[in-house]
């Protein structure tokens, strides 16, 4: 339904209750429409508004934090994937394909989460097929290192 419609179905309900309202003050005893009814019935809507507010609030409080929540992680798992980049990228040369295996995984991972977004251009850059990061951990596996700081940086990636 469009912004538009449901406005005018609460501008209509709106109206509507302010009619059916109107009927029924006229219809309604004195002793439903005096000054202590009107205060009570203030008092009960006022309730039920401040315990809405609360309730919304609340709602929107809870969402933030799962955004924050799911945001940071998504930082973290970045920052991540782009330290075993740099970690791979000062091993050697021989971790090209392990990088280029990374950059696979990432992509796929993106494309499958968010489907809809358009990295067809990141997914063309890097290869076709899907890799998973299972196969990034053995192929850091496979490395022999030949020099300690290349032993370092084995055990960090």
């Amino acid at each position: 339904m469009s912004p538009l419609a449901i406005s005018l179905v609460a501008f209509a309900c709106i109206v509507g209750g302010m009619l059916l309202g109107m009927l029924l003050s006229a219809i309604l005893p004195a002793q439903h429409v005096s000054a202590e009814s009107k205060e009570s019935l203030k008092l009960g809507i006022g309730m039920i508004a401040t315990l809405s507010a609360l309730v919304l609030g609340l709602l929107i409080a809870s969402a933030k934090s799962n955004f924050d929540t799911m945001n940071n992680g998504l930082k973290q798992a970045g920052s991540r994937v782009i330290l075993l980049d740099r970690v791979l990228a000062q091993y050697g040369p021989e971790t090209r394909e392990a990088r280029d295996m990374l950059r696979q995984a990432v992509a796929s991972s993106i494309k499958q989460r968010w489907p809809e977004e358009k990295i067809e251009p990141l997914v063309a850059q890097v290869g076709a097929g899907k890799v998973d990061i299972e196969a990034v951990q053995d192929k850091l596996r496979q490395l022999a290192p030949r020099t300690d700081p290349q032993r370092l940086l084995q055990a960090q990636a």
